[in-house]
């Protein structure tokens, strides 16, 4: 599918659904951040050679990259293949470019993480829709309507 006809237009989504899917992103994450940081200090205390001292820190250093490197895969990679987060795949959306409807591809998704990364740092929210970032929208296969 190349294109979208403008029902995806008229189906903007809503507060609450984007804002669980907000949360499920948050959540799914940290899990992973957590998951990372638990091996990393496993693995170092597995041999007795590193102290459990200095495993804790290391193990809290390695959660913020493994953090950011999986925000960026699910965000840009996988949102790029399945046009959605598992977020927005839990709540009924998906992503579209606000310009013309289609699909975004991955180099645009690249640039809507590093602006909304950079707007994050700089306490600025980008607009859904506008400043290159996409639109969040409906899936038009959804046929119940609960957010």
């Amino acid at each position: 599918m190349n294109g979208v006809d403008s029902l995806w237009r008229v189906r903007p989504a809503g507060h609450l659904r984007r804002g669980v899917a907000l949360v499920l992103d948050l959540a799914l994450h940290a899990l992973v951040a957590a998951v990372v940081g638990v091996i990393v200090y496993v693995v170092q205390t597995a041999g007795q050679s590193v102290p459990p001292n200095a495993a804790e820190g290391t193990a809290g250093f390695a959660v913020i990259p493994a953090w950011l490197v999986f925000s960026f895969v699910h965000r840009t990679a996988l949102q790029a293949r399945f046009h959605a987060t598992f977020g927005k795949w839990m709540t009924g959306l998906c992503v579209v470019r606000p310009e013309d409807g289609t699909w975004p591809n991955f180099g645009y998704l690249v640039k809507a993480w590093f602006r909304s990364a950079f707007a994050a740092v700089q306490s600025d929210t980008p607009e859904d829709g506008e400043d290159g970032m996409p639109a969040v929208v409906r899936r038009r296969s959804e046929s119940f309507d609960t957010l």
